[in-house]
């Protein structure tokens, strides 16, 4: 589904059929996680204030079932700056009546997420629901986090999964709603997506990592062996020979986790040319020498066993990029050469 926002109005747009409320807001943010018409036209405007001089912004959108809410935060002027104040609003729009309310006023910081007839949202430092089908509100736990905003919250029948901020990192954490506690594992979970209820997988500093919620244990996705095997295909994708295709795989070879879907995981592998035993300057002159590029980087999936490894790209993709080397190798006088199947933004 998408959106489209304008002259006060948001729209929601699904195949042919469009829903359309007052969104009660002067602007929308153009960064929700929702795909956005008119991105550029409907950008938010510094000056976008109405009559009293504030300004109403949506922050956050939420699609439910034959419903959709989103959370707007206000503006005013202090004097000198904007500055948010603690008035905000949740509402709710109907898709059959046509019509929207305000389910929730008060301290708010988004995170909207729908499950069935109960909408979860974040109000600071705790994790608050709205049941739609009694029209009551419950808080239920206190995420305590340093970070008030970008929980994450992803809801299954047992726990409540979200970001948990820290002053130096984040750890994925869950409530339980069965015996309503709070459960740290204690790691990082970012990227993660969601294979089932109860199985996870996430990218970890080193590694992608399979993660089990009922016993709370890890699982490489890949091993050592076939790390091996991915940097090999990935060499010998952009053309290098055999006998030096398993020169790309060191210390600073990667495969991170970018995203999961249609089944299938799909990460950026990035690898670089390594002959041990050499220092810097001999690796990169043997190289060079070599007619080999330094650096390679593509896109590669697997299913969600770590199998059936691909690249996501074709030969005709490969773009050739060249750069001088740092000043740290001053007395190199050829170009380092890297070869790429995306773009390095």
């Amino acid at each position: 589904m998408q959106i489209k926002f304008g002259d006060g109005i948001i729209t929601f747009i699904d195949n042919e059929k469009e829903y359309s409320f007052n969104s009660h807001a002067t602007n929308m943010n153009s960064y929700t996680k929702h795909d956005l018409i008119d991105r550029e036209k409907h950008r938010v405007r510094e000056n976008s204030f109405d009559e009293n001089g504030k300004r109403f912004k949506i922050v956050d959108v939420a699609i439910g079932n034959n419903m959709a809410a989103w959370y707007v935060e206000e503006y005013f002027f202090d004097g000198e700056n904007y500055k948010r104040s603690k008035k905000e609003n949740i509402y709710l729009g109907d898709f059959e009546s046509g019509e929207e309310r305000v389910i929730y006023r008060g301290e708010c910081y988004g995170d909207l997420c729908f499950d069935g007839d109960d909408l979860y949202f974040n109000i600071g430092n705790k994790v608050a629901v709205h049941h739609l089908s009694t029209d009551t509100f419950e808080i239920l736990f206190k995420h305590s986090g340093i970070k008030k905003d970008g929980l994450e919250l992803h809801i299954t029948p047992k726990r409540i999964f979200y970001q948990h901020w820290s002053h130096s990192s984040n750890n994925t954490m869950w409530y339980d709603r069965e015996t309503k506690e709070i459960v740290n594992p204690r790691f990082d979970g970012r990227p993660l997506f969601f294979l089932n209820d109860e199985l996870l997988i996430y990218g970890g500093v080193e590694h992608t990592w399979k993660y089990d919620v009922a016993t709370r244990k890890k699982k490489r996705l890949f091993s050592n062996k076939t790390m091996d095997l991915i940097f090999k295909m990935v060499a010998a994708f952009f053309g290098v020979p055999d006998e030096y295709c398993d020169r790309y795989h060191s210390m600073f070879a990667s495969v991170d986790l970018q995203d999961y879907k249609d089944g299938r995981l799909f990460f950026k592998s990035n690898c670089s040319y390594n002959h041990e035993g050499m220092s810097s300057e001999e690796k990169l002159s043997e190289c060079h020498d070599l007619g080999l590029p330094m650096s390679l980087h593509t896109v590669i999936s697997s299913n969600t066993t770590g199998e059936d490894i691909r690249i996501e790209a074709e030969p005709k993709d490969i773009i050739r990029k060249e750069k001088p080397y740092t000043i740290h190798y001053k007395n190199l006088d050829f170009m380092d050469v890297s070869l790429w199947t995306y773009q390095n933004n």
